[in-house]
């Protein structure tokens, strides 16, 4: 700030002082000065009352869009300056403006692919199967239908039984024979197989043929360890015997032919040994 003009770009406030250049309002051009150094002020803009506030120059206001007189406020700014209520009135309609046509284009949508695949859907006509001319169509092939297997109740078969055994035919002589062994037997004197046989067949015994006397004696199921007891027995009964002496006689082939294990069942049954 001077009295004076200290050079290019300083300007003369209404306070009759001079400022630098740096200082200096921005003006639009319909409010420069008419006369270079004379900044006297027009009806739009009036000269600052005294000197610029201190620190930093303040940004210039940002230029009018181009068709937009200057000092005009823009559709946002207007819009900006309304009441609250009317901002959120507004802000609601346009939201549910917004949807509705995102709904209706949605909608639509959907309506021109049903369309499409109804249209689809008709227009699409099976083809007919041709056969070349002359040639007959195979004949459908139906699998062979399989019938579950017949399930028959099980059988019992009958128990079986046994074809009845013919006893061969025997010969008088074998009848014979047979009776003969039996009434040995019954006599309580206690015969080996062998001495009865021998019995039988010796000619100082029945004369029977060997065998005859054989099958006769076979044929009859005989306990022969005790026709062994037996014979222990009468032995003891009337000559003292020794459990060795004993066995010896019953088993050897001079005394009763029973064998060696049958002697010695006898001696032991009868109480000797």
């Amino acid at each position: 700030m001077s009295d004076f003009s200290q050079g290019s770009g300083w300007w003369k406030a209404s306070d009759g002082k001079w400022y630098p250049p740096e200082t200096a309002p921005r003006q639009s051009p319909a409010s420069q000065p008419s006369q270079p150094g004379d900044w006297s002020w027009g009806a739009q803009a009036a000269p600052p009352p005294g000197p610029p506030a201190s620190g930093p120059a303040k940004a210039p206001p940002p230029a009018a869009a181009p068709g937009q007189p200057s000092g005009s406020k823009g559709p946002w700014r207007k819009f900006r300056s309304w009441p609250t209520t009317i901002q959120i009135i507004c802000w609601v309609g346009a939201f549910f403006v917004v949807a509705g046509a995102a709904g209706a284009a949605a909608g639509s949508g959907k309506k021109q692919n049903a369309n499409l695949s109804t249209s689809s859907a008709t227009t699409v006509a099976p083809v007919p199967a041709t056969n070349p001319p002359g040639t007959a169509a195979p004949p459908a092939t139906v699998p062979p239908a399989t019938a579950p297997p017949a399930t028959t109740p099980p059988t019992t078969a009958p128990p079986a039984t046994a074809p009845p055994t013919t006893t061969p035919s025997l010969t008088l002589s074998q009848q014979n024979a047979i009776q003969s062994a039996q009434s040995y037997l019954s006599m309580g004197q206690g015969f080996s197989r062998l001495g009865l046989i021998q019995q039988l067949s010796s000619q100082a015994g029945e004369g029977y043929s060997l065998a005859d006397a054989t099958f006769a004696v076979d044929s009859l199921h005989v306990d022969w360890n005790a026709q062994a007891a037996l014979s222990a027995k009468n032995y003891l009964s009337t000559t003292a015997f020794s459990c060795s002496g004993l066995i010896e006689q019953l088993s050897s082939s001079a005394g009763e032919q029973f064998t060696l294990a049958q002697a010695q069942y006898g001696a032991k049954a009868a109480g000797i040994c």
